[in-house]
């Protein structure tokens, strides 16, 4: 009796660690969706090392747009920054996301290096977008409001000093802050209301086949409430 009460426990061991294994094979996603392309069919051998194979589940309630972004960029992205997204299909409507995901994995292509960021927002209702679309992705990584700001084209930078020419020919030293590409903030040297000199230059043929400069001044006025920056 006691030889088959042995056999009875290990066959019910054995049957637990088959169970184990068992459950280890299921794969269980954490959110309902629906399955958009299944590469494996019954009977398929799970280790085979050939061609690649997938199942796909979508999740119908978030949509996600990856952008790849350089070295440079990347280190100003951190999660849940706010993001908008223009689809080009949808021209003239921005959707608001946040970044979800930083692939730390590095892509190499031509010698350039760029990490793929993932952006998740909110399925539109009553609108269609789908995968392989094509979208532009704006990141707000800061934001400055009520701070003295003046177009880029006022800046001259020289040995490490940053000026501005007043409308009088005055020239100020002033001390830049956040930028947006376009508008440069102001820490100190100048106040709200204050003119400056803006300078377009632009490069054109003369018919000598050589180049000449044509320049336009423009007075500015230093203004307040800069937008977001750093996009």
């Amino acid at each position: 009796i006691k030889l088959k009460q042995n056999d009875v426990a290990q066959r019910a061991t054995s049957l637990q660690k088959t169970q184990k294994t068992l459950e280890d094979y299921k794969l269980i996603a954490p959110f309902d969706g629906v399955v958009s392309r299944l590469d494996y069919k019954v009977g398929d051998n799970l280790l085979d090392t050939g061609d690649e194979k997938y199942v796909v589940l979508q999740n119908k309630d978030f949509i996600v747009v990856t952008i790849p972004l350089d070295q440079v960029d990347i280190v100003r992205i951190k999660r849940d920054m706010s993001a908008s997204i223009v689809f080009d299909a949808l021209p003239g409507q921005t959707f608001d996301g946040v970044i979800d995901e930083i692939d730390s994995t590095p892509i190499e292509s031509s010698g350039v290096v760029s990490y793929n960021v993932l952006v998740k927002l909110p399925t539109p209702k009553d609108l269609t977008i789908l995968s392989g679309m094509t979208a532009t992705v704006q990141v707000q990584t800061a934001k400055k409001e009520n701070v003295v700001a003046v177009p880029n084209l006022a800046l001259a930078r020289t040995g490490g000093r940053t000026t501005v020419t007043r409308a009088t020919g005055e020239v100020v030293m002033v001390e830049a802050g956040m930028t947006d590409g376009r508008f440069t903030e102001i820490l100190s040297g100048l106040n709200e209301g204050d003119m400056v000199v803006s300078m377009n230059v632009t490069v054109t043929a003369s018919s000598s086949g050589g180049n000449s400069q044509n320049q336009t001044q423009q007075l500015m006025r230093a203004t307040g409430g800069m937008g977001p920056g750093g996009r």
